[in-house]
């Protein structure tokens, strides 16, 4: 998985959550939206960001603000 980022959306983004994922492989977390309308503007920016973004994937910050 290090050539491909790994995103996991959750519904939590705690700094013990955070450093758990990243041992397990994940490089960024996504907080998901609690209202549905919420969450599809979150995961269409979200796709957007991927097809129109930089060529690589951005450096993980490690503050737990990753994709927000």
């Amino acid at each position: 998985t290090n050539d491909v980022p790994v995103v996991v959306m959750t519904a939590s983004c705690e700094p013990d959550e955070l450093a758990d994922l990243r041992k397990s492989g994940i490089h960024y977390c996504i907080q998901k939206p609690l209202q549905f309308a919420a969450f599809l503007d979150t995961v269409s920016k979200l796709g957007l960001y991927w097809i129109l973004g930089s060529a690589g994937a951005p450096t993980p910050s490690g503050d737990g603000n990753e994709g927000r």
